[in-house]
């Protein structure tokens, strides 16, 4: 057998032996005194062992179970049979005759010997030197109705943070890996079988990898950015008897913790209150809406309305088998997720087919497709002008969904006319069914991969190429559908698409052999790749007729803002990595990666990334000795750097060709030449800097792994620090606006995240029948902005600021500073509220002027921080971010036969939220009509949850920037509670079941059972830079997980 991976980045290579042909019997010539053994290998609950091995101790002669855990082998008499499997404890058995003989292997809790993948290769996870974390429980992760990894990496792995940018079924969370490193934007690089960002269905993942240190990603370079990379492992072709599996998971989803809108009656005390603390009255109008026999009386309740109990399934299908010469497997998903908004869905459909063939000893192909389709229908959800759930909250209940005559309903004219701002109220069912946004995106996925197996002893060389190509289309059509008092609608058109084809060519080669007690892996590795983008979009309006079939750009009448783009990428990388052990206690890697971006300017388009690592495996150590306490202890540290191109396009420097400049109203263009004719020209979108290189992050990793207690309890330990300079940001300082186009892009600054991880998994069985196991982790993060860059020209300090898309823009809470989080709040402290207007004319400065002049009872109190005698900007100040200082997990299981328990626990702490969602439900002097039902708190008196309420809002209680937006984002959440059972018994007593040594499961599922958290919006995971403005919420689910194989 081929011995690989016994240093931490060392390659597992693929042996004749060993299951370089899976399933097929490698024992050799067959000598005539051998004896035959057949059997079958499975695990304590009698499900068959995959891949198991089966070998001859001291001799090459091996070979691996098939899908039912069938196996053959000839050995010699009197031989020692040797049966392994990763994940389980190894079982030997001397073997004086033939005949038949099955084995039941045990889980081994330690994992030590548990294969995982590192980037261009594969290695023993008790070897590992660098931080590289593995999802052990993929397989119940499969049953639950998660539709992406990032679901289900949410609090199995600490240091990974997992935030759900809210509950519409095509929304990727956003995944930050030991923190936000960059203000650019960051999300992990996936490889999917050693191939970047190829698609694959959710029921065929094997295993899932996190490398989390710069040391351990350093090998992907540029690609893995600064946010690290994750590395998915599929199932592929296997020799054996054809087989059929099925996987299916069907549920509902309900949205939990909705806003309540206030009830007409409760509007109108609500609304006189209003005009009362203004110094007003309520219009006489009010009085004609109530008494009206018909809206005086209506009360639709627009949240009902516009949510739903939502339905998903998923069902995946494969069928896979072969001998030795050739083996595949075809695998089909389909998806389909319902929103619990109505009218909102995701559809998926995914195709993979993984094909074997093994020519001769030494030279075999492999050919992994992949097809993906998408559907999604999607809808703004926190605007302050079109969201929907905003528009369910304010729009006024005494309204109809619909009016007669084919109009959307409205509010009516008599209403509209005492509106603060007439108009401002849209009808949410007009915003769900009036506008179809569809989007479709389909990618295609070819990889080929020639493997020369071992022509040398140790010495293997792959070549892959691959070919990607997404096409996307986006159609938003927008009917008139003229809702009563909304003059001057029109209808519109949008359309968007754009190509994206790649290749890659990669071509590796790898050595590894052991020279008595010195272990060798060296790897080289070269990469070119080219990546085009071709963008087309626009806008037509005025259709005449709005029959499906005549939705086409060529009957509109006015074109708006046509667009045309198209650029070339090209990259190239050179690998390289030398991997070196001794006598399993000292382990020792390093490597270097050369990118090319041709996106650079001339002169700074290489970048390097070196890494090296070392580990100390203690308990190897002649001297230690061996004990029930300490089973494994070792230690280890890293350091590595990766690079990222941050906010850089690919056509950064590019001139654009078109009829307006960029700040140019796109209903008009570029007036300019005789009679102000709109004319095309050139314009740089902005300046270009030829000294513009990589973003560079560099971190430094010290870990201990210890496995105790006989192998009952995995502990990890990592500490790291980790520093992001260069940051690519556009020259914010002394950059004259008179030069009349945009700054360019610099390097400038520096961000550095620290943080300590923790985890721990105990893992043990009580007698033949019952199996448990309890696991934690926990991480904690510190964020800040250590190197702001060039200073102003008085030599002060810059700050960088931001501007929001929330409609409002004074509630743009967020900067940047040295010293500080990045996106830190930026806010007005406050003191409570004024409970007397006594007590508020006595809030004077040291001349006895008031600091709030038109303060009353029931206002906020806002603090004097610079003492200067007035509120102003010296009165703000920095009070935390919207990440997390902790984040942490709690699961654990038992299993008693064929029954299984387990549940998740899973929550963050210290994070901070800017509830904006306030300003627009609780705040009077804003437009529209209706409030949340919260609002009802400030007619009882003074209190701080709901500052008073006026048309006006003399004291700026909202307007102004405070910490009373500011709300913990700290919580505690029931992730997953899931009940399995398997019917494999009685699936095996039908005749054609039991002789395939078929399985059935069943997994009832609930996520997102409950939440404690002091958050009062409506979910406290708020994506972003934790400005909520109203986010889709996260949904409840309950499901059924179905899994057959036969």
């Amino acid at each position: 057998m081929t011995v690989a991976a016994l240093s931490a980045l060392s390659f597992l290579v693929p042996s004749p032996v060993m299951g370089g042909i899976s399933g097929a019997e490698v024992s050799g010539i067959v000598q005539q005194n051998k004896v035959k053994v057949t059997g079958r290998v499975v695990d304590v609950d009698d499900n068959p062992i995959l891949n198991a091995t089966v070998r001859e101790l001291g001799s090459s002669n091996g070979t691996v179970t098939d899908l039912d855990g069938n196996y053959v082998l000839m050995i010699s008499p009197g031989s020692t049979l040797q049966i392994s499997s990763i994940g389980y404890k190894n079982i030997t058995k001397k073997i004086e005759k033939g005949g038949k003989l099955n084995f039941t292997m045990e889980e081994d809790a330690s994992l030590l010997g548990e294969v995982v993948a590192i980037g261009y290769g594969k290695a023993k996870k008790g070897d590992l030197s660098a931080a590289v974390a593995t999802v052990d429980n993929v397989d119940k992760l499969q049953k639950r109705p998660v539709s992406n990894v990032s679901q289900m990496l949410q609090g199995q792995i600490p240091g990974v943070s997992v935030v759900a940018n809210g509950g519409h079924p095509n929304a990727e969370p956003t995944i930050t890996i030991r923190g936000m490193g960059s203000p650019n934007g960051e999300s992990p690089l996936y490889v999917v079988d050693g191939v970047p960002g190829a698609p694959f269905n959710m029921s065929d993942v094997v295993s899932i990898t996190v490398l989390k240190d710069a040391a351990s990603a350093a090998i992907y370079g540029a690609y893995a950015g600064s946010a690290g990379v994750i590395l998915v492992t599929t199932k592929q072709a296997t020799a054996g008897k054809p087989s059929i599996e099925y996987n299916g998971v069907f549920g509902y989803s309900t949205a939990q913790h909705l806003p309540k809108s206030l009830g007409w009656e409760d509007e109108k005390r609500v609304r006189a209150f209003s005009y009362q603390q203004a110094g007003s009255t309520l219009p006489a109008g009010w009085d004609v809406i109530s008494r009206d026999p018909v809206y005086g009386k209506t009360n639709t309740d627009w949240v009902k309305q516009v949510f739903r109990t939502a339905a998903f399934n998923r069902h995946n299908i494969a069928v896979s088998g072969g001998n030795a010469e050739f083996s595949n497997r075809l695998s089909l998903e389909i998806n389909n997720a319902e929103g619990t908004l109505v009218n909102t869905y995701n559809r998926q459909v995914t195709a993979r087919l993984n094909s074997l063939w093994n020519i001769t000893k030494f030279l075999r192909i492999r050919e992994d497709l992949s097809w993906k389709d998408r559907r999604v229908r999607d809808v703004n959800t926190t605007s302050a002008e079109s969201g929907v759930i905003l528009a369910a909250i304010m729009f006024p209940r005494n309204t109809f969904p619909y009016e007669g005559g084919g109009y959307m309903g409205t509010v009516p004219t008599k209403y509209a006319e005492y509106a603060n701002i007439h108009g401002d109220a849209i009808n949410p069912m007009r915003i769900l069914q009036a506008a179809y946004d569809n989007n479709h995106a389909s990618t295609f996925t070819s990889t080929t991969f020639l493997d020369v197996v071992q022509p040398v002893n140790g010495l293997n060389v792959t070549s892959r190429f691959t070919w990607m190509q997404t096409n996307y289309m986006q159609r938003y059509w927008r009917p008139q559908r003229t809702e009563i008092g909304k003059p001057n609608l029109t209808n519109e058109l949008y359309y968007r698409n754009y190509r994206e084809p790649q290749w890659d060519w990669e071509n590796t080669l790898t050595y590894d052999r052991i020279f008595g007690k010195h272990t060798l892996g060296l790897m080289v590795s070269t990469t070119a790749s080219q990546y085009s983008y071709r963008f087309n979009d626009a806008t037509m309006r005025g259709f005449e007729d709005e029959i499906n079939s005549m939705m086409y750009f060529s009957n509109g009448t006015q074109v708006i803002n046509p667009n045309d783009l198209y650029y070339k990428d090209r990259n190239v990388s050179y690998v390289a990595r030398g991997a070196y052990s001794y006598s399993d206690r000292y382990f020792f890697t390093a490597s270097m990666r050369r990118d090319y971006a041709s996106r650079l300017p001339r002169g700074k388009k290489y970048g390097d990334f070196p890494s090296v690592t070392a580990a100390w495996k203690i308990t190897s150590e002649p001297w230690f000795k061996k004990n029930n306490v300490v089973s494994m202890l070792k230690l280890r540290a890293s350091w590595g750097k990766i690079g990222n191109l941050g906010s850089i396009g690919y056509g950064y420097g590019v001139a654009t060709l078109s009829t307006r400049y960029p700040n140019d109203s796109p209903d008009v263009g570029s007036q300019i030449g005789i009679n102000n004719r709109v004319m095309a020209g050139i314009f740089l979108a902005n300046a270009f800097n030829p000294n513009l290189t990589w973003e560079t992050s560099e971190q430094v990793d010290v870990g201990l792994d210890a496995v105790l207690f006989n192998n009952r309890l995995n502990l990890s330990v990592d500490f790291f620090n980790k520093n992001t300079k260069n940051l690519i940001k556009t020259q914010d300082v002394n950059w004259p606006t008179t030069i009349g186009i945009a700054s360019p892009l610099i390097n400038d600054g520096q961000v550095n995240n620290r943080g300590l991880e923790i985890s721990a998994l105990w893992k043990d069985r009580i007698g033949k029948d019952i199996g448990y196991y309890v696991s934690a982790n926990v991480a904690t993060l510190r964020n800040r902005l250590t190197n702001i860059g060039a200073a102003n020209p008085d030599g002060s300090k810059p700050v960088w600021t931001y501007e929001d898309d929330y409609h409002y823009k004074e509630l743009t809470p967020y900067r940047s500073a040295e010293g500080k989080p990045l996106y830190s709040y930026y806010l007005l402290r406050t003191d409570g509220v004024f409970q007397t207007d006594a007590e508020a004319a006595a809030y004077v400065n040291s001349n006895g002027q008031r600091l709030q002049p038109k303060a009353k009872a029931g206002d906020l109190k806002f603090v004097d921080i610079d003492k200067n005698g007035s509120i102003g900007e010296g009165d703000y100040e920095f009070r935390g971010n919207a990440m997390p200082k902790m984040t942490y997990a709690f699961s654990a299981g038992f299993s008693y036969k064929k029954f299984s328990f387990d549940f998740m626990l899973q929550g963050s702490y210290g994070a901070k939220l800017f509830n904006a969602y306030k300003y627009t439900t609780l705040n009077e002097a804003v437009g529209s009509f209706n409030r949340s039902e919260k609002i009802l708190k400030a007619l009882k008196g003074p209190t701080y949850d709901v500052p008073r309420i006026s048309m006006t809002d003399d004291n700026d209680n909202f307007g102004r920037i405070s910490d009373w937006y500011l709300e913990s984002g700290s919580y505690l959440r029931m992730k997953n509670i899931s009940i399995s059972y398997s019917f494999s018994d009685l699936l095996r007593k039908l005749a054609f079941f039991n002789q395939r040594q078929s399985t059935l499961d069943l997994t009832l599922s609930c996520d997102n059972l409950f939440t404690i958290t002091p958050y009062s919006g409506i979910d406290p995971e708020v994506g972003g830079v934790g400005l909520d403005c109203g986010q889709y919420p996260v949904s409840r689910t309950i499901s059924l997980g179905v899994k057959i194989k036969f």
